[in-house]
């Protein structure tokens, strides 16, 4: 039990804190929600925190400076890394959960698409920001097209998927159902259906057969959060050490680690890789205990 004490210690952490989202008693009200660089649920305790990604891709919508929460974005995983991913974030505690144990081979390059979907995500925002500084009191036509207020912030983000689409897909489902509308208002709903729809409907499909077959799937190829942090998180004060004398180079290390970074191959004075989540399994992992966690 005290060798998994990090795996213990990371679940109770985020536990404690989607208790904290889902408004528990003890939760205090805040004056201004903390901003925080993962990915949340849009409809749970947004009183109590909100998503920096989200929040940016929002003002830059609204033809606003996103400063503050890009620069939580950059900034904290400059002092811890991205353990937010592994500590705090609820999505990668559901991604943990339902990821299958085996591994999922040598996959390198596709690593790169959560930074074209951060990239598409800004340029969009930014696209719909500049419509409205030409039209301020009009709407977006991008906005409009794709039929999303909140676009492009919870767009494709599992958090949204999860805790607002797809309920409200069942539950207007189940009232056609009970209405008995559903051959005639279904087939009308889908093919007046927004791109939105598709792409939201798509996403869900991706995210559902790529945690099923490819453990940490969102995380690893897929999340724009992540991929902000991953921006200066190799850079960070926090990271692993390896201590060469106490390392016999088993590799128990790397078969450990969730994001299938090649510890052995990163400078054992300062590991700080960008797909490190600081989760520490591979401390965990090391029978010589040659793998800790230091500052600078």
């Amino acid at each position: 039990m005290l060798a998994k004490k990090y795996t213990i210690a990371r679940a109770v952490s985020r536990t404690a804190f989607l208790a904290l989202l889902v408004g528990l008693p003890f939760r205090s009200e805040l004056e201004k929600p903390l901003i925080l660089p993962i990915s949340l649920p849009p409809n749970l305790g947004r009183n109590f925190a909100v998503p920096a990604l989200d929040l940016s891709v929002s003002a830059l919508s609204s033809a606003s400076s996103p400063a503050m929460p890009l620069a939580v974005l950059l900034l904290l995983p400059l002092v811890l890394g991205r353990a937010f991913c592994s500590w705090v974030c609820p999505i990668g505690l559901l991604h943990e959960i339902s990821s299958p144990r085996r591994k999922e081979g040598k996959i390198t390059f596709y690593r790169n698409v959560k930074y074209a979907f951060l990239a598409a995500a800004l340029l969009l925002a930014s696209a719909v920001a500049l419509q409205k500084l030409s039209d301020p009191g009009g709407a977006s036509e991008l906005e409009n097209a794709l039929g999303s207020s909140s676009f492009p912030a919870t767009l494709a983000d599992p958090s949204s998927l999860i805790f607002d689409f797809l309920p409200a897909v069942i539950q207007a489902s189940w009232a056609a159902v009970a209405q008995q509308r559903v051959p005639t208002d279904a087939l009308s709903m889908l093919l007046l259906a927004p791109p939105a729809f598709w792409i939201r409907l798509s996403t869900i499909v991706l995210v559902v057969v790529g945690a099923s077959r490819i453990p940490w799937f969102w995380c690893k190829y897929a999340c724009p959060s992540g991929a902000a942090q991953a921006l200066s998180s190799r850079f960070s004060f926090l990271h692993l050490r390896r201590e060469l004398h106490k390392c016999s180079k088993c590799k128990r290390c790397q078969r450990a680690c969730p994001m299938d970074v090649k510890i052995l191959e990163e400078d054992w004075r300062n590991l700080s890789n960008a797909e490190c989540t600081l989760c520490l399994k591979c401390v965990e992992e090391c029978e010589n205990g040659a793998l800790r966690a230091a500052f600078l």
